[in-house]
């Protein structure tokens, strides 16, 4: 698929954030961010008060992440303090959920039933595919708000009242703020359906940071597979606070498609798509 939409410019106001924020960190109004795995783990903990992140068999791949970020991004000031965000923010979900996990067992004995399968290389109709087939309401599909915030806040219970889709939009607006392209690559909302990325992104893995940054060395030094029970707990974890069955998994790469096919192993139709 070959767009032929004519993308904005990056607003200008990356670059009153990106002469701004040395006297920010300088005032100690913001704290200086530190790419460093270690660092980064650390904090983390710290502010979540818990240490479970569901084994380490993530480090390997977030150790290439930060590397590649460091030598291959070129991040400026903004992308390197959006970048550090990003990834606190993906480890403490991970924290949150493993403790969930701990007091709901059940959610781990939960199944995907007969679901269908999007899958297929950027830009080559995925999105369209998944959402075409999600205004169907026989299938029950993730929300954008649900692949952005897919953890609830703690204390959380099936029937209370989800504000998720809340900083989800706010979040949308920033993007679509400093990088006004993203509303014509993937137009979206808090509540339209949304391939399951947010999803695979929480296991530091898929190729959403290869593209997002252009680092080459994410796709070639993490291809360690993360085991199939974390992404099926993670659909689990989607039914359980949900209430509804989820039967319909969108993605993007056919280099992937064994391991969804490992997860779906009852899979009762799969579309992939071809560049």
């Amino acid at each position: 698929m070959i767009s032929r939409i004519a993308l904005s410019q990056r607003s200008r106001l990356v670059g009153v954030v990106n002469h701004a924020l040395p006297a920010l960190y300088a005032s100690r109004a913001l704290s200086r961010p530190q790419l460093h795995s270690d660092a980064i783990l650390d904090q983390v903990t710290a502010e979540a008060g818990l240490d479970d992140f569901g084994g380490d068999w993530f480090r390997q791949p977030l150790d290439v992440l930060i590397d590649a970020l460091r030598n291959e991004a070129s991040l400026n000031r903004l992308g390197l303090f959006a970048a550090v965000g990003q990834l606190k923010k993906v480890l403490k979900d991970r924290l949150h959920a493993e403790a969930l996990f701990a007091e709901n067992p059940e959610i781990g004995a939960r199944r995907l039933r007969s679901p269908v399968i999007v899958v297929g290389p950027m830009r080559s109709g995925t999105t369209r595919l998944h959402r075409l087939l999600a205004a169907d309401a026989r299938f029950a599909h993730m929300r954008s708000f649900e692949t952005v915030n897919p953890v609830p806040a703690p204390g959380f219970r099936p029937g209370d009242t989800d504000r998720r889709w809340i900083p989800a939009r706010l979040a949308l607006g920033a993007v679509h703020t400093f990088n006004p392209t993203t509303a014509c690559i993937h137009p979206t909302g808090p509540f339209e359906p949304e391939e399951e990325l947010g999803l695979l992104v929480r296991s530091i893995w898929g190729m959403k940071h290869e593209a997002q940054w252009h680092i080459r060395a994410m796709d070639a030094g993490a291809r360690r597979r993360m085991p199939p029970r974390h992404m099926n707990i993670w659909r689990g974890f989607c039914d359980w606070w949900a209430g509804r069955a989820v039967r319909m998994i969108g993605g993007h790469g056919c280099s992937r498609l064994r391991n969804i096919c490992l997860i779906c192993q009852r899979c009762c139709a799969c579309f992939p798509m071809r560049g």
